[in-house]
């Protein structure tokens, strides 16, 4: 990906947060498995205990549930693994930010 297209998506999803309320809260399991995040119209609840390592996953993935409710959780998954890949260390910590703000 570009420089230019990461920084454009970086904006998007920047904006996204901007949009929604970001909630530290306990998130319910789906069966077994832990959930990191969810994005309930403009609230993004974010679990109260992140994962260090996936934080900015979880964030660009629920930002991404926000911009574009209609996509699959599949596209969505590899939407955000991939971003995740692109963004610069500064865009990463950008993400970071927003949970300090909580």
């Amino acid at each position: 990906m570009r420089v230019k297209t990461a920084q454009k998506w970086f904006e998007k999803i920047c904006s996204a947060l901007n949009d929604c309320e970001l909630k530290l809260q306990k998130i319910p399991r789906v069966g077994t498995k832990p959930v990191g995040g969810h994005c309930d119209g403009t609230v993004i609840a974010i679990r109260n205990r992140p994962d260090k390592e996936n934080i900015e996953l979880t964030l660009i993935h629920e930002a991404l549930h926000y911009l574009y409710p209609d996509w699959t959780e599949k596209k969505v998954k590899t939407k955000s693994k991939y971003l995740l890949t692109e963004f610069t260390t500064n865009h990463l910590k950008g993400l970071r930010a927003y949970l300090r703000r909580q």
